[in-house]
């Protein structure tokens, strides 16, 4: 999902019994003629669904409110800062957006259908062929390391 997206999700936004999320902030369409973007609800990883039940918990964040208190721009920060602790080979070549892309490659090498990922990455399928066609270049050393990061996302695991 996109950061903006992302920073506005509430432990309200998720269905701890079915294992969704619904973002409710979305990216507008306005060539769509959207005026708001439009909720999206896909299924995440009982893994995720763990992690994120903790983080709430340890973090004491009530229903109503954001998960994540940071700019867009600290997001970026953080992310290249810990890259450069990590000592994370060639950090300055990762983006948000290019984590993005890896998780819809991704998820289309793993077989799961073009329009749920469409769905899930708030893509048309014009948008889905031109920046996501590049799967088929994985080998099955890649597909496991995906499936360790996967989880049990569409029955992956």
């Amino acid at each position: 999902s996109r950061i903006d997206e992302i920073l506005h999700i509430k432990p309200q936004d998720f269905d701890w019994e079915r294992n969704n999320l619904t973002l409710r902030v979305t990216k507008m369409k306005a060539a769509k003629g959207e005026r708001i973007g439009k909720p999206r609800t896909f299924v995440i990883s009982s893994q995720f669904a763990r992690r994120m039940r903790k983080y709430i918990s340890d973090n004491k964040i009530g229903d109503d409110e954001l998960l994540f208190k940071m700019s867009s721009q600290s997001v970026y920060q953080l992310l290249r800062r810990k890259l450069q602790e990590l000592e994370f080979k060639d950090w300055y070549n990762f983006s948000l957006h290019n984590i993005r892309k890896t998780h819809g490659n991704y998820l289309k090498s793993m077989g799961i259908d073009s329009g749920e990922i469409c769905y899930r990455l708030g893509h048309d399928m014009n948008t889905f062929i031109k920046h996501y066609g590049s799967a088929n270049v994985f080998d099955r050393k890649d597909k496991q390391g995906m499936v360790r990061i996967l989880g049990d996302l569409y029955g992956t695991k």
